[in-house]
């Protein structure tokens, strides 16, 4: 999880389809590592965490990288409870049909509304709720 990346490619359209702002990168560009004072600046209502080749119990193992730091207690997603974990093996990161899933997924997050997400897609993503920065994002 260090760096963060911000994903370009595919993903800001992802966001975009499913009624969200990426507003850290644009459509197409390549993903790059996060310049934090940007994320700061930014203070996204949602952060998803999706890490390349990452199952949920991998990035949940690894999820204290990210929350330790400073200025994660202070964003907007994660003062509203908009932060999920995402797999990153099959979903957002990864071209093909699952895009499709990954963006109804993200409406249903945006919205709050998970009733609607089918269940064999219960398993690839969980909300992040405790704030627990000390360090540095």
């Amino acid at each position: 999880m260090d760096p963060v990346i911000v994903t370009g490619h595919w993903v800001p359209d992802v966001v975009e389809r499913a009624g969200g702002q990426y507003g850290v990168v644009d459509g197409g560009d390549t993903s790059r590592e996060a310049e934090r004072h940007r994320i700061r600046k930014y203070d996204p209502e949602y952060v998803f965490i999706v890490p390349c080749g990452y199952s949920i119990a991998d990035t949940e193992d690894h999820i204290h990288e990210l929350t330790v730091r400073e200025g994660w207690d202070g964003l907007a997603a994660v003062r509203g409870h908009g932060t999920y974990l995402i797999e990153g093996c099959g979903y957002i990161n990864c071209r093909g049909p699952n895009l499709v899933d990954s963006v109804e997924l993200l409406v249903s997050l945006f919205h709050s509304d998970t009733d609607f997400i089918p269940s064999e897609m219960r398993d690839v993503y969980r909300p992040v709720y405790e704030p627990q920065a000390v360090s540095e994002l």
